[in-house]
């Protein structure tokens, strides 16, 4: 089958055409084109090279820290900022696909035919109430043998203290897995309480009372082991579009935001369907 190209913002018509490809021009109408200001960071990281696809060529484009694909035709004077989709694929699978479950913090089997991955931010409040619905309601709704819930950071860069407590995070799971899960407990439900300037005391005051010991937890805060865990889950996930929290995919079907859980469950319902055909 062949591919499709589904566009987004279409084609957008350059002012002119070089000889040779002008990577900063190029930011630059791209910038324009999009409506975005200097704030937003827009690197050309490659010349243009074939797509393989009619005619057009492509060129690499790094934008808020994500990689995206630009299709450029021959002369250079026309572009597509959109999405070059595989028709002969299945969307859902290839977003699994890019998706790690190696060492994760998970709840529910590895055996599971619904896998649910939620990048989420510590300092969000759209993300407490995504964490306070899915710990109330999803082993409500279906049991561990159905479902797997998977926890990835996505601290965002607005944010001073979700990246810190991401890390207190790993460090609590250093020395006991399921303190993982009561350490993201204690930060969601104390938002309002911490700070960048009191995280790392919150923190080793919430390892303490997890029964934790606090000094090597402490130690753990500082790492550089931890902190790449943590980066490594949002560079992933920029990798996929998530471009904000929480972004939740239930085996690779995106659910951007969160409204209520049954706008969870209805993926949950189809997928378990598709698994029984």
């Amino acid at each position: 089958m062949k591919k499709l190209c589904l566009v987004i913002a279409g084609l957008i018509l350059l002012s002119h055409s070089a000889l040779a490809f002008d990577r900063d021009a190029f930011a630059v109408h791209l910038r324009k084109a999009l409506n975005l200001d200097t704030r937003a960071e827009i690197k050309v990281t490659t010349d243009p090279v074939p797509a393989g696809v009619g005619d057009l060529m492509m060129v690499n484009v790094v934008l808020g820290g994500a990689p995206y694909p630009v299709y450029i035709t021959k002369d250079e004077k026309q572009y597509i900022w959109g999405l070059l989709v595989d028709a002969s694929t299945d969307p859902d699978q290839v977003r699994s696909n890019q998706i790690s479950l190696k060492k994760v913090h998970g709840q529910g089997s590895p055996t599971a035919p619904i896998t649910i991955v939620e990048y989420s931010d510590l300092e969000c409040s759209h993300c407490k109430q995504a964490h306070d619905t899915l710990k109330t309601e999803l082993y409500k709704a279906y049991t561990t043998q159905q479902v797997r819930l998977v926890y990835k950071h996505f601290p965002l860069n607005g944010h001073d203290w979700a990246e810190p407590a991401a890390v207190a995070c790993e460090c609590a799971a250093s020395q006991k897995e399921a303190s993982f899960w009561d350490m993201q407990d204690f930060f969601f439900s104390n938002q309002e309480k911490i700070t960048k300037d009191n995280v790392k005391e919150k923190s080793i005051e919430a390892a303490k009372g997890l029964g934790l010991n606090a000094s090597a937890f402490g130690t753990c805060l500082g790492s550089e082991a931890m902190l790449a865990k943590v980066q490594a889950d949002k560079k992933e996930g920029l990798a996929l579009g998530v471009n904000s929290t929480p972004s939740i995919y239930i085996n690779g079907r995106a659910r951007r935001g969160f409204r209520d859980f049954d706008d969870i469950k209805v993926v949950i319902q189809e997928k378990l369907a598709d698994n029984k055909k």
